[in-house]
Formats: C-alpha cells, sequence, structure tokens
C-alpha cells in the first residue's frame, strides 16, 4: 500500500521493481495499490510498469514518467493517452500528447493528469466539466482557458504553475466551485477576475459558501490586482490565507457583503484594507450534515451532533489528538483525520463506511478503531494493511 507523496521529489529514483508473493495462480503482486502522485518529483525515473493487479490512482508520476499497465490492469490506452475503464476519465497526458484529440466518452481530467506538462498555452477541451486534484500541478504552462463547461476545480488544481501568468475563463462559464490552493505558488499571476458564479467550497464540486477559499492564492508574489464583478450574490467569504504573501497586491475591490477571515490577507504588505469586515471563521463548517472543515485549535474536540460525515480532509493534518464522534456520523470519508496528531477517536454511533487512509498511521490509534469500526466498513486497501 504505497501512500500518496511517498517518494516525492526522490529525484534520484531511476527505477521501481514490485515483488511478487506465491507462485502460479496464486502469485499476486506485493503492493495492492498506490495513490496519487506516490512518486511525483521523482526526475530521474524514466519509465515505471504497473502490474495488472495493483489499483492505481489517477496518477501516480509526474508526466515526463512512462508508465506502462499490464494487460488486464484497470486503465485503458489509446493514442498514448491513459484512461480509466471505460474512458470518462483522463488519467495522464504526456506532453508529446498534449494536442492529441481526446476519447469522445471523457469529460473528467483525473488527479494529476498534466502535472508537469512542458507548454507554453493550453485551452483545456470543451468536453471536460471537471478537473481533478494537482491536474496541472508544477506545470510549465504560461496560458490557460477555461472553458465554459468547466463546473468545478479540485485542490492544488494549477499550485506551483511557477509561469503562469494568465488564467482565462470563457464567457458563460458554469464554474461554481474552485478548491483549496488552486493558485497556490503561482509566482508569475499578475492579475485574475473572480467570476460572480464562484463558489468556494473544500469539499470538491460542491457549492457551499460563496467566495474565495483557504490559501487559494498563497504565495502568488506577482498579484497585484484582484477584480471582483458587480452584483456578487450573498455574502461573499474570504478564507484563512487566501492571499497570504501576496506581496505585490495592491488593489481589490471589495464587495460590501464580504466576511474575511483575518489572517486572508497576511504578508501583503502593500495593501491597505479597512479591517471592520475582518473576522474569523466559525470553527466548523457543516454543510446538510456534511463536515467540510474544522479550523479550531483545541486539541480535544467534540463533533456536534447532527453530523453525519465527516468529509475528506476535514481534520487533515491537524492538531487535534481527542476525537469525540456524536452517534449521528455512519461515514468517515477518505482522509478525513489522515496525517493528523490523533491519538484517541470515542465512536458513539455505528460507522457503515470509511474511506481510504481517513486515520494516520498509529498501531495504538488503529488498534482501538478497528475495535469499534467492522473491518469490512474499510477500504480494500486498508483492510489489507490491518490484516
Amino acid at each position: 500500500y504505497i501512500k500518496e507523496f511517498a517518494f516525492k521529489d526522490c529525484t534520484s529514483l531511476a527505477s521501481v521493481t514490485f515483488g511478487i508473493l506465491g507462485e502460479g495462480d496464486a502469485a499476486k503482486c506485493c503492493v495492492y495499490s498506490i495513490e496519487r502522485m506516490a512518486f511525483g518529483g521523482c526526475t530521474s525515473l524514466r519509465s515505471l510498469n504497473i502490474p495488472k493487479d495493483v489499483v492505481a490512482s489517477d496518477n501516480i508520476a509526474d508526466v515526463d514518467t512512462e508508465i506502462t499497465y499490464e494487460e488486464g490492469s484497470n486503465v485503458e490506452v489509446e493514442n498514448g493517452i491513459v484512461y480509466n475503464k471505460g474512458k470518462t476519465t483522463v488519467i495522464k497526458i504526456p506532453t508529446a500528447k498534449i494536442n492529441e484529440p481526446l476519447a469522445a466518452t471523457a469529460t473528467e481530467f483525473g488527479d494529476g493528469a498534466l502535472a508537469g506538462v512542458n507548454v507554453d498555452e493550453y485551452v483545456i477541451p470543451a468536453q471536460i466539466t471537471k478537473l481533478g486534484y494537482y491536474v496541472f500541478s508544477g506545470s510549465s504552462i504560461k496560458k490557460i482557458t477555461v472553458p465554459k463547461t468547466i463546473t468545478g476545480m479540485s485542490y492544488y488544481a494549477f499550485a506551483d504553475c511557477k509561469q503562469l501568468e494568465e488564467v482565462t475563463f470563457e464567457e458563460g462559464s458554469s464554474l461554481t466551485t474552485i478548491g483549496n490552493y488552486t493558485f497556490m505558488g503561482c509566482t508569475s499571476l499578475k492579475s485574475i477576475e473572480i467570476s460572480k458564479y464562484v463558489k468556494y467550497s473544500s469539499m470538491p464540486f460542491v457549492a457551499i459558501l460563496n467566495g474565495i477559499g483557504e490559501s487559494l492564492f498563497e504565495g502568488c508574489v506577482a498579484l497585484k490586482e484582484v477584480i471582483f464583478p458587480d452584483g456578487c450574490e450573498n455574502t461573499f467569504y474570504i478564507g484563512k490565507n487566501a492571499f497570504k504573501a501576496c506581496a505585490a497586491l495592491e488593489s481589490i475591490n471589495l464587495p460590501e457583503n464580504v466576511k474575511c477571515d483575518k489572517k486572508a490577507f497576511k504578508d501583503c504588505k502593500k495593501l491597505s484594507l479597512e479591517r471592520s469586515n475582518m473576522k474569523a471563521l466559525p470553527d466548523f463548517t457543516i454543510q446538510s450534515g456534511y463536515l467540510v472543515a474544522y479550523r479550531g485549535k483545541d486539541s480535544m474536540v467534540e463533533i456536534p451532533e447532527g453530523v453525519t460525515c465527516i468529509g475528506r480532509k476535514a481534520l487533515y493534518q491537524s492538531n487535534v489528538t481527542n476525537i469525540i464522534l456524536p452517534g449521528t456520523v455512519s461515514e468517515i470519508e477518505e482522509d478525513a483525520f489522515g496525517h493528523s496528531s490523533l491519538k484517541s477517536i470515542a465512536i458513539n454511533g455505528t460507522i457503515i463506511k470509511v474511506g481510504a487512509g481517513a486515520f494516520p498511521s498509529n498501531e495504538e490509534l488503529n488498534q482501538s478503531i478497528f475495535r469499534q469500526i467492522p473491518i469490512s466498513c474499510f477500504s480494500k486497501s486498508d483492510q489489507e494493511f490491518a490484516l
């Protein structure tokens, strides 16, 4: 079980060999699954062959790593472009295939599908409606055109695209969701116009708050101007560190109905703002029973009654050590408590589903969890790990 970013930036790693357990018909790979970007930044890794019984995430390495799949694996390859079975999601487009037409059935760019791609300009095909996590992360793109068909962008979609200068949203854009950290580290981005239709959510593709998410433009040191259109609907929120360290930011026309986190413009030394609308956002962000995020600083936390699902990365990398779940919680999504400081969890209800990597690796914690939640509720990869 190889977790996301497990070998990230291991620049000297030149080859990977997967061991085989057993013999004959019982033989199987020693690795069950590989999560996204597990080999990201491995610049010396020129090729990687994935055994057929390995479940590989949407994208497991940089675009310049040639990935091949044994016959019978869970992908399809057409004109050098890798898709999932059914060709609805693009898993990987090598730089050399950037101008190849996509399969007619493709509607989504999967996680990291064009991460690290080496091209100056790119127009996302109109047939694409969603962009996955890290989809263009670390690429050399200077200009990108987002068609009106795109409805959502996930976390880190353009993060660390250090040469990105221009983002054009096609007129009539149907974009409603931009995930956290989408443009984080885009050091060449100088200006951007925020569509009045965009709604922020830390839960991909679900419009929860009308506004800008946490760290959306953090580290965009060349950003000088942010333009909001007239008529922003409802209350508009700007989250924590949304413009952190945007050292060149001089102008921003905040609509009257904006509410900002106190740290939204941290280290924006050239920007002068009226602080009356600055305030901390609530510790919990909850939408229809779905816990999107916890922003508090307490190490011991009791999840509010009525929450039914702990959302993806809701407490990811948090400093929370002790959690009490109410009886209403029945589902815990992927990475919900991943890489956190969690040491103890009390479950007062019945959990029926747990996503992959929902809890940090901690033997004592894991023993407690498996006593409280049936192993059948976990993802197959976590079941294998537990055994």
